[in-house]
């Protein structure tokens, strides 16, 4: 992977580390921000990055797809839960954000919990004799 190293700074120089002392100099008669000198910062970043695709489980779920997400029923995918029929809002609106999804449209599956796995049924066995009740051997008491 190639990467790509830069530096960003704010200041006119490098920050040695005598400078680094808050202590050294003063910063103006308040303390103001604008004053400290700026450090530079290293910033590596990664170009050409290959992404692992999500492996679906098997079975998935028969309702997200096995993506463990489907559209908010609050917002109908919108997003936002004030003017959902329009695609724009109109002028001078704000969008009201939906709290089941967060503004994202989209909310965790109920069926499988987000999972995205096929839930199995889950249940007991009840043995035979249970269901029809106690037996008696024909005296009663």
């Amino acid at each position: 992977m190639a990467g790509v190293l830069s530096t960003a700074s704010a200041g006119s120089g490098p920050v040695n580390a005598a400078s680094q002392n808050p202590f050294d100099k003063p910063y103006g008669l308040m303390g103001g921000t604008w004053m400290r000198p700026s450090r530079s910062w290293v910033v590596k970043t990664e170009s050409n990055v290959r992404r692992e695709k999500k492996k679906l489980p098997d079975p998935p779920c028969v309702i997200c797809k096995g993506t463990g997400k489907v559209r908010c029923n609050r917002c109908s995918g919108r997003g936002r839960t004030n003017f959902t029929e329009l695609a724009m809002l109109p002028k001078g609106e704000w969008p009201k954000w939906c709290w089941d999804c967060s503004g994202g449209g989209r909310s965790h599956c109920t069926r499988c919990f987000g999972t995205g796995e096929k839930r199995g049924i889950i249940g007991f066995h009840v043995p035979e004799e249970e269901m029809t009740g106690p037996q008696t051997n024909g005296s009663q008491n």
